[in-house]
């Protein structure tokens, strides 16, 4: 079960039951990047005591724009330079191999950060790797 979602033209955001966040991106913009780093604002903002899962999935959109990202990504972290732990489970149906780069990139960054990536069939396998923190 969820909390309703709220949709916008360029994402869905869901807050599970379980405590989870689901955050399904419906096209590969700059709109949909500026979307989830407002989404992680609010994130950030909570105790540093409080883990946060997000699954971030972009079967539908394909790879976010990466470069734009990045750019825009290091003010939001350092606006918040310490953060909860937070856990990415990322869905994508291409585009694995950049997007492992992109995860050796920011764990290297971030450290705190840990996050993996998934194939558009793999949501299970992602959801238990997203829900255990051990791993």
């Amino acid at each position: 079960m969820s909390i309703d979602p709220v949709k916008t033209s360029v994402m869905t955001y869901r807050h599970h039951d379980e405590g989870w966040h689901e955050l399904i991106f419906h096209e590969s913009s700059h709109a949909a990047i500026d979307a989830l780093y407002a989404q992680l604002d609010g994130f950030f903002q909570r105790p540093l005591t409080e883990s946060i899962h997000v699954l971030l999935d972009m079967t539908e959109s394909g790879t976010l724009p990466m470069v734009y990202g990045f750019q825009t990504l290091r003010p939001l972290m350092t606006l918040y330079p310490q953060r909860p732990p937070t856990r990415y489970a990322f869905l994508s149906a291409n585009h694995l191999d950049l997007m492992r780069l992109v995860k050796s990139t920011v764990i290297a960054i971030y450290p705190q950060i840990k996050a993996n990536y998934f194939g558009s069939g793999q949501r299970a396998a992602a959801l238990t790797w997203l829900l255990h923190d051990s791993q």
